[in-house]
């Protein structure tokens, strides 16, 4: 009992000293540990200015997409008063590869070795000390900014502190690798599109080869994958439109000019000023360009006008010094979307994209593949079918809109996660399966679309090349009698004219 007082006392006067060397003020003791102890609030305390600007930079993070996952407009705002819907869930993911990009310890171990474990035991979320490295110089440095070679194997992308931001915003899928369908038979009256008995395979535990072959199926996480903005940006990796020559924009000047050294950092953590200054979701570490301003949506288009100005290298775009939206900048490039009017590009794009979503947003427009199961869980056969009962985006083709930004826009439908099981009654058990089929022009378009959609951008990353990947899936459908009809000019079924 004694030897356990003794021992207390001793670990109570050294709880005391630690106590002690955490204090904030200042001390005459020249005690080494006690100033290495002090040090450590010039970071960690508000008292600092060093520290004031660490919790800033906090506070924007939490509000950011890497922090919360994507955002969709809150449909019921009026009712709300919520601008965004956060989908957190998407956030962080430590299960094989995605672990590198959605886990702080996996980010850190790619850029090290550069390899990560296949699944990540407690992965944490990402966080300050992902991108920075706060201890071993003292200044934050990031991590890395190595130029980061893209799927392709022949793009380089190497903007000084972007290159960060590249190591994890690129696809994931060559498209000339990406695309596997080949079967160019139509959807409508396909023999296999079967209403009776489904097809009979001999029982196996293992699932069947569906029928037709050659369709390819696609989910969420199909084609180029999530975040492709470094190959969007550079004008890479897009499908390509072979019926007539074609020359792509490629490299965006949004990544070439010298104005942006720093890329993706130079623009989405620029620091608005005035009224939209020390928002959360705007600029800094929230890094989104459009965000919600005291419960109304506001662009940072201040952020173009350090470029775009009436005199000098950027006056092809003048207009943009008195736009207030990036809608409104009267940057054209023609009749695109072939309506009878010359808008913004950005709107154009808008319209090939809406063309595109209607199409695409349309369940019945593919075969969904369903499996017959015994009553020892062996799969029996398989069923083929249009999915009629699928969420379709809207009720009126040519007069219908979407909200921009809407869930249906930018994140469940046309991901192919809302399909509603499909209940068909053969007599024996059926499991659906809530992908689609599709054939070769379907996934060929479909590619352009979804990189387009996966960008996140609305086209501003690279707005040539945007509008021509756009252009030609649309024109694919066209030209192989997949698609008929458009909803801005149901009339005589003819785009515009193609950005060259």
């Amino acid at each position: 009992m004694k030897n356990f007082i003794v021992m207390s006392c001793i670990l109570a006067v050294v709880a005391l000293a630690l106590l002690a060397g955490c204090a904030t003020s200042s001390s005459s003791d020249p005690d080494p540990v006690v100033a290495e102890a002090e040090s450590c609030f010039e970071c960690h305390t508000g008292d600092t200015m060093l520290g004031n600007d660490i919790l800033g930079a906090k506070a924007q993070y939490v509000n950011s997409g890497h922090y919360n996952g994507p955002r969709t407009l809150d449909p019921n705002y009026a009712s709300t008063g919520h601008t965004w819907l956060f989908h957190g869930s998407n956030a962080m993911y430590a299960n094989g590869t995605c672990g590198y990009c959605h886990t702080h310890q996996g980010f850190i171990e790619y850029v090290a070795t550069p390899s990560v474990v296949a699944n990540i035991g407690l992965g944490s979320q990402p966080g300050c000390f992902t991108c920075h490295e706060p201890h071993e110089t003292g200044d934050f440095i990031l991590r890395t900014q190595s130029a980061v070679t893209l799927v392709d194997t022949v793009t380089k992308f190497d903007k000084g502190k972007g290159n960060l931001c590249a190591t994890c915003h690129q696809a994931r899928t060559q498209a000339s690798k990406g695309i596997t369908a080949t079967n160019t038979s139509p959807v409508s009256g396909f023999p296999g599109l079967i209403s009776g008995s489904p097809y009979p395979v001999t029982p196996s535990a293992t699932p069947p080869t569906p029928a037709p072959k050659n369709f390819q199926r696609w989910s969420s996480s199909s084609g180029m994958h999530h975040g492709p903005q470094a190959d969007f940006i550079t004008g890479a990796n897009n499908w390509v439109y072979t019926k007539t020559t074609v020359t792509y924009q490629g490299v965006s000047k949004h990544y070439s000019t010298t104005a942006a050294p720093d890329s993706c950092v130079t623009c989405h953590m620029f620091e608005p000023a005035g009224r939209l200054g020390g928002t959360l979701q705007l600029g800094g570490h929230g890094m989104y360009l459009t965000g919600d301003v005291h419960g109304s949506e506001k662009d940072i288009i201040d952020v173009c006008k350090t470029c775009h100005v009436s005199t000098g290298p950027g006056s092809n775009w003048p207009t943009v010094v008195t736009a207030t939206t990036f809608e409104d900048s009267n940057h054209t490039e023609g009749d695109i979307d072939g309506d009878g009017f010359t808008d913004d590009i950005l709107v154009e794009i808008d319209h090939l994209k809406k063309a595109l979503l209607t199409y695409f947003g349309e369940s019945d427009n593919f075969l969904t593949l369903s499996y017959t199961l015994d009553g020892n869980k062996n799969y029996t056969g398989y069923s083929l079918f249009a999915a009629t009962d699928g969420e379709a985006p809207v009720t009126d083709v040519h007069g219908g809109d979407y909200i921009p930004g809407s869930t249906y826009e930018w994140s469940r439908d046309w991901e192919f996660n809302g399909f509603s099981p499909v209940a068909v009654d053969f007599g024996v058990t059926l499991i659906p399966d809530a992908y689609p089929a599709m054939n070769k022009w379907q996934s060929q378009s479909f590619w352009n679309f979804k990189y387009f959609m996966e960008d996140r951008s609305a086209g501003i990353h690279n707005p040539k090349y945007a509008a021509q990947i756009l252009y030609d899936a649309l024109k694919n459908l066209f030209d192989n009698g997949v698609l008929t009809n458009v909803c801005f000019k149901p009339t005589d079924h003819a785009l515009g004219t193609r950005p060259q």
